[in-house]
């Protein structure tokens, strides 16, 4: 069960990566001064270096998101099955292995 919870959070996080990318480009952006705009991509100079076609496809990724973010709530939405039916198993077992006489 621990690796299937592991493998249950590195899926989540991959369907957050295009969100982060957003927020991280923006903000980015934001600290700089420059403008980032969907269209085209502008001159953005931190310490001499232009990073303005790094940030573009970064903040473009965000339409990504579309897709991965309903993908999260369909994979936490099995995450949460997978957790209850384990769970449900789990107690069904501890009962029949308690005898009759010691149940509470």
């Amino acid at each position: 069960m621990r690796l299937l919870r592991r493998i249950f959070i590195v899926l989540a996080v991959l369907c957050l990566l295009p969100l982060a990318s957003v927020l991280a480009s923006a903000t980015i952006a934001a600290l700089a001064g420059c403008e980032l705009n969907e269209a085209s991509t502008s001159v953005c100079s931190i310490a001499g270096l232009d990073i303005g076609g790094l940030l573009t496809p970064m903040f473009v990724m965000g339409w990504m998101a579309l897709i991965t973010l309903p993908m999260l709530l369909g994979l936490l939405v099995v995450w949460a099955l997978v957790e209850g039916w384990v769970r449900w198993r789990t107690r069904r077992r501890a009962r029949k292995a308690t005898p009759a006489g010691l149940e509470d």
